[in-house]
């Protein structure tokens, strides 16, 4: 242990450190009090502690050396088993050793495939006091610890990097799956960070259970590492929220260069600005920015709800990386209801009025003591639906919600909007509030105060794809395609299924001039299906758009089957809007699609 680090246990007095040029002694007593310390391992090869034979030190832990050691019961059969010893408090205290053994006994009983397996509790006289260590005894885990990992990560120029954060949030899954368990037990682990995962092969594991405190039962002290343990715990003490807090913490910590994160920054994230990734990946800095919110209440509620976001933020990244989207289905939200802006191609404005009742909804929660009579109802009137809900008998947050969502339908914004506000009062920090708010605001036509309520949704659900899809709508319909754009592209290329998005994506690049990206946009809309050939449109609208502009283009090229050209350019798109009107049951909309091919058809003898 380096001199710097050495203080007596009892009164903090510096001990052990270097004098008169010559090295400070590892063993020794404190001149100001007396207690005996020791900073070199105290047990030896060869040692038999219970049944375990020791074999080396391999570390130093919080609370006093970790040793690898043999099973001598299990390995008389020739096959070495190996576990690792490590102690369990740093006293002289005979009964709180006893005290602290029988306190941890019940992690003999936590059995998860992410977490360290205890498999004992033994005792052994210290040999340089003769009294009583405890120790834990754990299987032993071969491999390499997150922060190993880190440190010893190189980009492809051999120069120290930080990890890739598709490999960060992989390991954030795992880890959170592990604090789950242990919250589902009623324990807190109170001390994650990345010295404490170990990956051995394909898996992680939490390898550390000394600091694990039973969370109805907390000690007067407890374990916690600055720049990792959350703001409230040294007056409050810890809590799952404080666990979780912890986990966000050793990602930022993981994925980019964190400088100050234990000192300047040690209870915030750095300026979004000043962090290439926080600027590039935005729902992973919202997700940090949730995880680690000073304000507990306001963090993620469960280690399920937390690994939840976080799967959705990783299946963006990866999506982004390789174009290859990843559906996965929303525990959160239903699909899209119906496409919106998909007639772009054919009108030249998307008709907004129609986007907030074609946007996912939020599931309702079967818990809800209002869920069975809201499963019952099937009403198809808005005026109809409204009635069913009023008559409910229970005054459930589910039917709160429902009764504000019907009522937008409905066009009574201003009532919606009251209910909406007494249950805030109650709910605070529910999102439904600022998703339904949003709504309201969509079908009040002002999609600025839209934007300001989807905005607190996405910071709430960060790795939903509803609340960006709202969010791009807004801003679209606010004129910033700027904002809107990178939104569409982010759902478009997570889940192809929102048809919606692809349409976004196509009419922010066409009014870009970006041929190219509208085209990649549309190019995956299904073939046969009702979407494909508006799609086929806006790709010969934004071509013919090119073109125009692009008057001294020499090269050629080829867009649907149609040469980069004007005149081509515009038989194509005649022909698929006569298409798309042959199939269409509306006549109004059948004249003006024929309008349109009329218009656009080139001059021709005949």
């Amino acid at each position: 242990m380096p001199e710097s680090q050495r203080f007596c246990r009892t009164c903090g007095a510096p001990v052990g450190r270097e004098r008169n040029g010559r090295p400070g002694l590892t063993r020794g007593f404190c001149t100001k009090d007396g207690t005996p310390f020791s900073f070199a391992p105290t047990l030896s090869a060869g040692d038999l502690v219970d049944r375990y034979e020791i074999d080396r030190c391999i570390a130093r832990g919080g609370q006093g050396w970790i040793y690898l050691a043999r099973d001598t019961h299990l390995s008389d059969s020739g096959a070495e088993h190996h576990v690792v010893l490590k102690g369990l408090i740093d006293t002289e205290d005979q009964e709180a050793v006893e005290q602290a053994v029988q306190e941890r006994r019940y992690l003999i009983d936590v059995d998860h495939p992410n977490i360290v397996k205890i498999n004992d509790f033994v005792q052994h006289p210290d040999p340089l006091t003769g009294t009583m260590a405890g120790y834990i005894v754990m299987e032993y885990i071969d491999g390499r610890s997150l922060l190993e990992l880190h440190r010893g990560h190189r980009d492809e120029l051999g120069r120290r990097a930080s990890m890739p954060l598709a490999h960060v949030l992989a390991y954030g899954l795992e880890v959170l799956q592990a604090l789950g368990h242990l919250h589902e037990k009623g324990l807190l682990y109170c001390d994650f960070k990345p010295d404490n995962a170990m990956q051995t092969g394909d898996q992680l594991k939490l390898i550390d259970l000394g600091a694990v405190v039973r969370a109805d039962s907390l000690p007067r002290t407890f374990l916690g590492t600055p720049g990792y343990q959350a703001p409230e715990v040294e007056e409050t003490g810890p809590s799952v929220l404080s666990d979780l807090y912890t986990v966000g913490r050793s990602l930022a910590v993981l994925s980019f260069k964190f400088e100050g994160f234990s000192g300047k920054f040690r209870h915030t994230l750095p300026p979004q600005q000043d962090i290439p990734l926080l600027t590039e990946q935005e729902s992973y800095y919202r997700f940090l920015r949730r995880a680690t919110h000073p304000q507990p209440e306001l963090r993620f509620s469960s280690a399920a709800e937390m690994r939840g976001q976080l799967e959705g933020v990783l299946l963006e990244v990866l999506s982004a990386q390789d174009q290859e989207a990843r559906p996965a289905v929303s525990t959160w939200f239903t699909v899209e209801r119906r496409t919106f802006g998909t007639d772009a191609g054919v009108a030249d404005q998307v008709d907004w009025s129609a986007v907030g009742q074609a946007l996912p909804s939020p599931l309702v929660d079967p818990r809800d003591p209002g869920a069975s009579y809201l499963a019952a109802i099937a009403a198809a009137d808005p005026d109809d639906v409204i009635e069913m809900l009023v008559g409910i008998p229970v005054s459930s947050p589910e039917v709160v919600l429902q009764l504000a969502g019907a009522r937008i339908a409905a066009g009574e914004i201003e009532a919606a909007r009251e209910g909406l506000d007494d249950y805030a009062e109650t709910a605070p920090h529910d999102w439904r509030v600022a998703w339904y708010r949003g709504l309201a605001a969509l079908a009040d036509g002002d999609p600025d105060e839209a934007r300001t309520e989807f905005e607190m949704v996405y910071d709430a659900l960060p790795g939903e794809l509803p609340p960006k899809l709202a969010l791009a709508a807004s801003a679209e319909w606010d004129g910033d395609d700027r904002a809107a754009g990178p939104l569409y592209q982010r759902v478009w290329h997570t889940d192809n299924r929102y048809l919606s998005a692809a349409f976004g994506v196509a009419r922010v690049s066409r009014r870009s001039g970006d041929l190219t990206a509208v085209m990649a946009a549309l190019d995956d809309v299904p073939a046969g299906t009702q979407w494909h050939v508006p799609a086929k449109i806006l790709v010969l609208r934004a071509a013919l758009d090119w073109v125009s502009a692009n008057h001294d283009f020499s090269d050629t090229g080829m867009v649907l089957g149609h040469p980069l050209e004007d005149r081509p350019l515009r038989f194509g798109l005649e022909k698929a809007y006569r298409d798309l009107a042959k199939v269409t049951d509306d006549i109004d909309r059948r004249i003006a699609l024929v309008k349109a091919a009329n218009k656009v058809r080139p001059r021709t003898l005949f």
